[in-house]
């Protein structure tokens, strides 16, 4: 009943999935009596168990089984919410019609929670001017035409093509490094296929350090396909914390990077300006 009526009310703003410690198999007939007296379709829904569901893809985690499920989450530390609104089950309609009026009211207002934490997020401030168009070296979309005659440099305003924003991936990969940050080049093989979907809304590419012909050797044997690499002369690496920067406003900082964690940024053309990428 729940996922049902979460569909229903918010597809745009929440996807909602649900699962049971005792799963029946199938939508008892009373929850889709009173779905349909609301208009609410339950079609394609059956009552699933909770080892069916990928629990990493889960954002927040809505109990409604009147006790903990923390053994039953497989020791991912989820964020949990508890409401208290009963089982309905093998009770008249109704109770089914008091549990879906309470059901509704708690996705009416974790709907609009939502949209109040979007709307505040879109309120933040643009970030700090960049005021220097900083120059990258790049090569062909085909990373097997490696020669020196088949690199360019390319300005910071040119990456975003016909996009408003630009998303980059920083890489830890140093001038003298045979090869590219473990973890940074693991989420780079992700990105790989992503960004050709990724593409459709914003600009996206991966920047390192290291010379462009080496970079885009290492590109090749990991086989990556649709991104673009950077070199980036500029790019300094903090002594011991091996903390990057990337992208300077005056003696300001725009981009940081954490050691080992490949982070996305982005950057808003017109005055080109760096908002710090969302926690978590």
């Amino acid at each position: 009943m729940a996922e049902a009526l979460a569909r229903h009310l918010a597809p745009d703003v929440m996807e909602a999935s649900s699962a049971g410690l005792m799963a029946l198999g199938y939508v008892a007939p009373p929850t889709r009596a009173v779905l349909e007296e609301s208009g609410v379709s339950s079609e394609g829904l059956v009552s699933k168990p909770l080892r069916t569901v990928d629990l990493g893809s889960i954002d927040l985690a809505v109990n409604l089984a009147g006790r903990s499920i923390e053994k039953h989450l497989e020791g991912r530390a989820l964020p949990v919410e508890d409401w208290e609104v009963g089982d309905p089950f093998g009770s008249d309609l109704e109770v089914y019609r008091r549990i879906r009026d309470e059901l509704l009211a708690a996705e009416v207002a974790l709907k609009d929670e939502r949209e109040r934490v979007a709307e505040l997020r879109r309120r933040l401030p643009e970030g700090t001017p960049v005021e220097t168009d900083y120059v990258f070296r790049e090569g062909p979309a085909d990373l097997a035409r490696n020669a020196e005659a088949d690199f360019v440099d390319t300005r910071l305003s040119e990456l975003f093509g016909d996009k408003s924003r630009l998303v980059v991936q920083h890489m830890m990969f140093g001038p003298a490094w045979e090869k590219g940050c473990p973890m940074c080049s693991m989420w780079a093989d992700g990105f790989d296929g992503a960004a050709p979907h990724v593409g459709d809304k914003v600009a996206f590419a991966v920047v390192a350090r290291a010379p462009i012909g080496r970079l885009r050797e290492w590109g090749r044997q990991r086989g990556w396909r649709h991104l673009r690499l950077l070199a980036a002369v500029f790019l300094v690496y903090g002594a011991g914390a091996l903390v990057g920067t990337v992208l300077h406003a005056g003696s300001s900082t725009l981009l940081a990077w954490l050691p080992f964690v490949c982070v996305a940024a982005v950057v808003v053309t017109g005055f080109v300006r760096h908002r710090e990428p969302p926690p978590g």
